[in-house]
């Protein structure tokens, strides 16, 4: 099945998810961002992760399947140069969500074993 939906990962705000002095955001699970997309910040009620604003939008720079660093330019995202400089740690489950919506495709597979 295809289904057209928005990528939302979501990560602690504390120093388990977040490192001010790499600019580093680690993911609970795999974000499945891609290189120079576009995310809003979620703070999910929680104090603001500084200098990040609420509903912002930002550019994702991949380091892993699991960590990205944030930029305020899509050129800089690409390049990898000019992270947004995180200045601080805060607390409970933050997310990001893509702006656009993705077409991802839905599989579920059932695998049937017969013993002779």
């Amino acid at each position: 099945n295809l289904v057209k939906s928005q990528i939302t990962s979501g990560f602690q705000g504390d120093g388990s998810g977040v490192n001010p002095t790499t600019d580093i955001i680690t993911f609970i699970n795999k974000h499945n961002f891609d290189n120079g997309e576009q995310v809003s910040y979620i703070t999910n009620g929680n104090s603001e992760l500084k200098p990040f604003k609420e509903d912002s939008v930002y550019f994702v720079g991949v380091e892993d399947s699991k960590s990205i660093k944030l930029y305020d330019k899509e050129s800089d995202a690409l390049q990898k140069v000019n992270p947004v400089n995180i200045v601080g740690i805060s607390s409970g489950f933050h997310s990001f969500k893509t702006l656009e919506i993705a077409v991802v495709l839905d599989i579920q597979i059932n695998l049937l074993r017969f013993h002779l």
